[in-house]
């Protein structure tokens, strides 16, 4: 290669990096340590890892034990990190527990061991996406780790999307020898049980925690490089639109919208704004016509009417339910952190009874925990780090995060530890 050539190679390499430290905000470092690969990798599969219980130890899965190991490993090597005093979420926590404590004190009946196991899940989360992971983070390593395993994982869907279409039974691909995160159920019950469910999961316990994985994947290959990834941001959108998930639905038509309407190369009258949307309407009826199945466009039409539930929808109604039936101290402060099913039970509150009495969105659990003041304390490090609005990028990623905690319940699962570090990585500051 000649010295032109080089130089060539060597501004254009430069360039890509200055745009994608303009667009995510995070700084492209050139050497990362063998330590940094194995935190990124482990990182990049928490929320996988998150699937199964620790064996003899049901209360944490192997997600968490991997995570605390590596707070833990990260503590002993770097004795320098300290908590900032105007670290993101530090306020709600210690409201988060001020009021839990306070409920556990004027009500009886409530779990003590239940509101201190998710009062520490919540402050080991908080500390690892605000301060641990950022020590470690190399964008260029994550985003090539990140997508061979949507790669994986998006081919494991797809086994289980034609196996069940040729024989019209589910397949779950889970370790049968490990317990599942899901209420500790044996990973041959949840087959027997989904045996004729039509919704693919691939390798996770729902197919709310594919969308979710998926969501970032779509974002960074469209808006956060010079170049976008076609190839990765459509296989990825094939994959939601198989999922037959609501809030997937949303989630692609925002994303793509925003990309279509925002992209220069596109505008080339009013009319191809529509083009998304048309696209989009169109395969959901030629998908649903050619399988004889009504599914996809149940899940479309969910909705928007109000006849039907999808699961997204009864979680955000579910939740704001329950808030309109708390007394009004409980609206302000909430019912305390691991108290919600206690106080339903306690209080006789019986809305849209499901098995499952904390069946709600993230962010309708947390204004029930902690109330308006906590919600409030919860919302305003997302608006007061300018950087989260600083690009095109940073704005759709955040759109997209927010749509999955107002229709996922994720808060207290690892799934949520890789969307706010990711969202959340800073410039400068995120390495010692």
């Amino acid at each position: 290669m000649g010295i032109i050539e080089y130089s060539i190679k060597l501004f254009e390499l430069n360039r890509e990096r200055k745009v994608l430290m303009i667009n995510t905000g995070i700084y492209y470092q050139n050497k990362i340590s063998k330590y940094d690969k194995c935190v990124i990798i482990l990182f990049a599969m928490l929320p996988i890892l998150d699937i199964y219980c620790m064996p003899s130890f049901g209360v944490l899965s192997i997600g968490e034990i991997v995570l605390l190991g590596i707070i833990m490993t990260t503590l002993i090597k770097d004795t320098r990190i300290t908590i900032p005093k105007e670290a993101p979420f530090l306020a709600f926590y210690c409201f988060a527990v001020i009021t839990t404590v306070l409920s556990l004190v004027f009500y009886t009946n409530y779990s003590y061991a239940a509101s201190a196991i998710r009062l520490f899940r919540d402050l080991v989360y908080i500390l690892s996406f605000t301060i641990i992971f950022k020590r470690h983070f190399n964008i260029q390593f994550f985003w090539n780790i990140y997508k061979k395993i949507v790669y994986i994982l998006g081919m494991v869907f797809l086994f289980q999307f034609v196996f069940y279409y040729i024989t019209g039974r589910h397949i779950t691909l889970y370790l049968p020898f490990l317990k599942l995160n899901y209420a500790e159920t044996s990973p041959i019950v949840l087959a027997l049980q989904r045996v004729n469910m039509n919704r693919m999961e691939s390798i996770f316990l729902e197919p709310a925690s594919l969308v979710a994985y998926f969501v970032p994947v779509i974002v960074m290959a469209l808006f956060a490089f010079e170049r976008e990834d076609y190839k990765i941001a459509i296989f990825s959108s094939i994959i939601l639109f198989l999922a037959k998930s609501g809030t997937a639905y949303i989630l692609l038509m925002v994303v793509w919208g925003i990309y279509f309407i925002l992209n220069e190369r596109f505008k080339i009258s009013v009319k191809i704004l529509f083009v998304p949307l048309f696209v989009i309407g169109v395969s959901v009826y030629v998908y649903a016509t050619a399988l004889n199945e009504g599914s996809v466009i149940s899940r479309v039409s969910e909705i928007f009417t109000d006849a039907s539930y999808s699961s997204g929808k009864m979680r955000i109604l579910r939740g704001f339910m329950i808030f309109n039936q708390l007394p009004v101290i409980n609206k302000v402060a909430g019912v305390g952190v691991g108290n919600i099913g206690t106080f339903l039970e306690q209080n006789s509150i019986h809305i849209m009874d499901t098995k499952y009495l904390e069946y709600m969105s993230s962010f309708t659990y947390i204004l029930n925990s902690t109330g308006l003041i906590g919600i409030c304390l919860y919302i305003v490090p997302f608006f007061k780090r300018k950087r989260l609005f600083s690009s095109t990028y940073q704005k759709v990623l955040t759109i997209s995060v927010f749509l999955v905690l107002l229709s996922s319940f994720i808060y207290l699962n690892l799934i949520y530890v890789f969307l706010m570090t990711i969202l959340f990585l800073n410039g400068k500051d995120d390495r010692h």
